[in-house]
């Protein structure tokens, strides 16, 4: 093999280790993003469940406000809006 044949040889060997270590460090990368997002998920569910939570509570309120016979009778103050 002549020298200029072991340099190509050599530059090609040097090229291939670049690109492998190029791949590592964006692995690397996308590695520590991902463990980011999944650092953050517990919290996100946490205030997930907790704006649910207040939803189911004030549902009920309003259901509870609707079923109520006396808000009925709040509303109806006098016997002309009765007959009405």
């Amino acid at each position: 093999m002549s020298k200029n044949e072991e340099s190509k040889l050599e530059n090609e060997n040097d090229n291939g280790n670049i690109f492998q270590a190029d791949k590592a460090e964006v692995e690397k990368k996308e590695i520590e993003k991902i463990r980011s997002d999944v650092n953050k998920l517990p919290q996100e569910l946490r205030t997930a469940v907790t704006d649910l939570k207040k939803s189911i509570v004030d549902i009920r309120s309003a259901v509870s406000e609707i079923e109520n016979p006396f808000n009925l009778l709040r509303v109806i103050s006098s016997e002309k809006d009765l007959e009405n």
